[in-house]
């Protein structure tokens, strides 16, 4: 009798060491804990390397996500920034759970260029000198193109005897300052912006023209939105 309960015991202690011999060490694993991604539209891949079931999420899905959301064992998953709209960098956090462990990637993003937030159509809606006189200027719009090329809506008379219509020609940036260049009764000029605080949807300006006597000698402060 003695001898049947050793063995039963020696049996269920063989079977207990046998279970927890059985149930894997939890393991969770990513690819990288920090990524750096440039200002536009763009996306990387992470792996994951784990036993068990995970779930990712992001702190700023306004601008950063991923997909998928979910997975099993090992696998990938995609983190998607869309482009930054400011001329800082920004960054936020991606998570990575599994039940009993956690992994944090850290996603950064580069700021936008002045040239790329340039990109696009513009209309000047206020002049803030005290000269009422210059806001004729109010309205005109502005268009810059991708490859550089540029048109000017300005449709004015600037005095009574000079009406300025469509200028058509190029823009380019250099530091602060942007230039259109084109040509008004055949004379080369340049319209400079000398920009001051931008956003994706406005600048502050002082705006030029290199034919003396249209505008003001120290420029004409101006407000730039996007046009909608």
């Amino acid at each position: 009798m003695k001898k049947v309960l050793f063995l039963g015991v020696l049996l269920a202690l063989l079977t207990a060491c046998g279970s927890d011999d059985d149930d894997p060490v939890p393991a969770l694993s990513v690819s990288t804990g920090e990524v750096t991604l440039e200002a536009g539209d763009v996306e990387t891949t992470i792996d994951v390397k784990a036993n068990s079931t995970w779930n990712v999420s992001s702190a700023a899905t306004d601008w950063c996500t991923v997909s998928p959301a979910s997975g099993t064992n090992d696998g990938q998953f995609t983190i998607k920034v869309t482009a930054n709209p400011d001329m800082q960098d920004r960054s936020t956090t991606v998570t990575v759970k599994s039940p009993t462990l956690e992994k944090v990637i850290t996603v950064k993003q580069d700021p936008a260029s002045l040239e790329s937030l340039l990109e696009g159509k513009w209309i000047l809606d206020k002049q803030t000198s005290p000269e009422p006189a210059f806001d004729v200027m109010v309205g005109i719009t502005l268009e810059l193109n991708s490859d550089k090329s540029a048109v000017a809506v300005i449709d004015r008379y600037v005095t009574p005897e000079l009406h300025i219509g469509t200028l058509e020609g190029t823009w380019s940036i250099s530091g602060q300052t942007l230039t259109l260049s084109s040509t008004i009764m055949d004379i080369p000029t340049n319209i400079t912006f000398e920009i001051g605080q931008v956003s994706a949807d406005t600048f502050q300006s002082s705006m030029k023209i290199s034919i003396p006597g249209l505008l003001p000698a120290d420029g004409l402060p101006v407000i730039i939105n996007r046009e909608k």
